[in-house]
């Protein structure tokens, strides 16, 4: 991946489209060089879900993209095409072959809420708070206008995959 890490691709990416950055961390002392607001968890060891709630109690906008710190391939096409969908909706999401990407997504600060509530029951799985808001899927097909092959949704669980990224990232 070069000299940068995922995070710093990502942010190099998002900068592009948004004034403010936020990251949750638990560690921002390794994360200090970034340029990017640092937010630890506010209710730590409750995953995504929990940095999810983190980072929208910080923001101060309506509407946040989030985002995994495991997807180096972010599209800002893409991206912007979902911003412009956020008008009457809590929440826009990509669905590609039946499954969401909820770290890939929009969330307003309407979620705070029902994600506090899930938090309390400790559900994690993010999409359980879904029923509660009013969400915009992301079809395929309009995917597929930004990012023919997907690749803004490759993400870096292991050596291999990171291997695979930089082969990606080489082309």
């Amino acid at each position: 991946m070069g000299q940068k890490s995922i995070i710093e691709r990502e942010i190099e990416v998002l900068s592009t489209l948004f004034s403010r950055i936020i990251v949750v961390t638990n560690t921002p002392e390794s994360h200090e060089h970034l340029r990017a607001n640092l937010v630890c968890d506010l209710i730590p060891g409750k995953g995504p879900l929990g940095g999810i709630y983190s980072g929208l109690i910080a923001s101060k906008d309506k509407y946040n993209f989030v985002v995994g710190c495991d997807l180096p391939f972010l599209n800002a096409g893409l991206i912007s095409y979902m911003i412009e969908l956020t008008y009457g909706y809590d929440v826009v999401v990509p669905r590609l072959n039946g499954f969401v990407e909820p770290l890939h997504a929009i969330y307003s600060r309407h979620c705070l809420i029902p994600i506090k509530r899930q938090l309390d029951r400790n559900e994690l799985r993010i999409q359980s708070f879904f029923g509660e808001v009013k969400v915009r899927y992301l079809r395929k097909n309009d995917i597929k206008r930004y990012d023919l092959n997907h690749t803004a949704f490759f993400n870096v669980n292991t050596e291999e995959d990171l291997k695979k990224a930089r082969l990606i990232a080489e082309n």
